[in-house]
């Protein structure tokens, strides 16, 4: 139940569907959902330096997540990137509606489930970091809002980088929710390629983690004591305020 439905929009003001540059940005639907998981595994894990810092391995380590992302992708907030001459998908911004009233209470799978925080331990260090991150500020009472739009994932091919394509989404994102009334956007961080993005479309950095100091409140020790810094140091929290549109 963690990435539990939210019906509290109109389907129909949700829809994406914009073509150009020879490529078609839509929203994601169930029948993308293992697309969308294999472009991850192999364009989105083994790049990502978290993954490599624990030396994960992929996807048996992050397999959890498959099992979640149909979840994910039923909010209907998720958009996805097909290449126009071959159709194959190429990018992906997985999505979720939340109620921030119960921010840090309606928990990830991997924080409240002792067997599978056990089962994937590597990958449950890294959502209890980014739980830390998270719970460190309180969106409701901040922003004086109930709900965001809460980016999960960002992932664009190799083959496809270097085209602008992430800020796109991100930008087609923050469209998607003003049509539907979602006042704000929200996610937490661990890419200098996202937080790039995120800074050059004056979201608020609201809270920094340094990575090799993080202490994990389960095992006591730091997982990422021994990151490549001259890589990746922080683990960063953003948010927007998002003006509706009418």
């Amino acid at each position: 139940n963690f990435f539990k439905d939210f019906a509290g929009y109109d389907k129909k003001m949700s829809v994406v569907r914009v073509e150009e540059n020879g490529l078609v940005y839509r929203n994601a639907t169930m029948a993308d959902t293992e697309a969308v998981w294999q472009l991850m595994v192999a364009e989105f894990y083994p790049r990502t330096e978290l993954c490599c810092c624990l030396r994960m391995r992929i996807p048996q380590d992050v397999e959890i997540l498959h099992t979640l992302l149909p979840a994910i992708i039923r909010h209907g907030v998720s958009l996805v990137v097909e290449d126009s001459a071959s159709g194959k998908l190429v990018a992906a911004r997985p999505t979720t509606v939340e109620q921030l009233t119960e921010q840090c209470q309606s928990r990830h799978p991997l924080l409240t489930d002792s067997n599978l925080a056990a089962a994937y331990s590597k990958c449950s260090a890294v959502y209890r970091m980014f739980d830390h991150l998270s719970c460190s500020v309180d969106l409701a009472k901040l922003y004086k809002v109930d709900r965001a739009i809460s980016f999960k994932f960002l992932v664009v091919a190799e083959s496809h980088s270097r085209r602008g394509i992430g800020k796109r989404l991100v930008e087609l994102s923050l469209e998607l929710a003003a049509r539907i009334a979602i006042p704000l956007a929200t996610t937490c961080t661990a890419s200098r390629y996202s937080e790039r993005i995120y800074s050059s479309m004056d979201f608020d950095l609201l809270s920094t983690l340094r990575l090799s100091e993080f202490v994990d409140p389960v095992t006591g020790g730091r997982p990422f004591a021994l990151i490549d810094e001259a890589e990746l140091r922080d683990a960063v929290l953003y948010a927007k305020r998002i003006n509706f549109i009418d």
